[in-house]
């Protein structure tokens, strides 16, 4: 066989520990379901977003084998409109007039994640990164 059984594993068993947070609280299961579609379209958007400052400097783009020709920054900005929405929308409670059993957390959590890995990046990050290999040598 030729799977990667560690990857698999790992991935099912922490599937099924993160399943079993529904038991103890529907609410910390909706907070991090929500957190994790906040996080896709947070990098959806920042992906995008590259293409798009890339299309609006004018800069060349990366050969590829599919091209959106002059649509592409019509696209790309379309594509950042309607994320944003659904990435506003993900932030607000289930329910009108909420309690705090049925809020949404979602927003203190990433708030505080962000903050987080910005101070973190401003004292140790940027003093401890050595960034990507530039040149490679091909002879070999």
């Amino acid at each position: 066989m030729d799977i990667p059984l560690n990857a698999c594993t790992v991935t099912v068993v922490l599937t099924v520990l993160i399943s079993l947070i529904v038991i103890g609280s529907n609410t910390a299961f909706n907070v991090i379901t929500s957190l994790s579609s906040v996080g896709l379209l947070t990098s959806y958007i920042i992906c995008i977003g590259c293409m798009a400052r890339k299309r609006i400097m004018k800069e060349v783009l990366l050969p590829s084998r599919f091209s959106l020709g002059r649509w592409g920054l019509a696209v790309n900005l379309t594509a950042i409109i309607f994320l944003s929405f659904c990435w506003v929308l993900l932030f607000f409670p289930s329910r009108p007039h909420p309690d705090a059993q049925n809020m949404n957390w979602t927003i203190l959590i990433y708030g505080v994640t962000w903050i987080a890995a910005i101070i973190y990046y401003k004292f140790k990050g940027k003093y401890d990164y050595a960034g990507p290999v530039e040149g490679i040598n091909k002879d070999y």
